[in-house]
């Protein structure tokens, strides 16, 4: 199967930027971590670790009411 997709892919189209575009892109990039602490990638984080600390509460109490 993975085979099946290497062949595949490999008649898709390159989706590369022109060299004149691709050097404004990485005049653009964020170079520290204060730069890319943006909304959209900050809450999606603070989501997951609410959801993972609740099942993990659960998980460390259920061994509690095992019997």
């Amino acid at each position: 199967m993975s085979l099946l997709r290497v062949g595949l892919s490999l008649l898709l189209p390159r989706f590369r930027a022109p060299p004149e575009q691709a050097e404004i892109l990485a005049a653009r990039m964020p170079t520290k971590l204060r730069d890319s602490l943006q909304l959209r990638f900050v809450l999606p984080l603070v989501a997951f670790a609410m959801v993972n600390v609740s099942h993990a509460l659960i998980g460390g109490f259920g061994g509690l009411f095992w019997h």
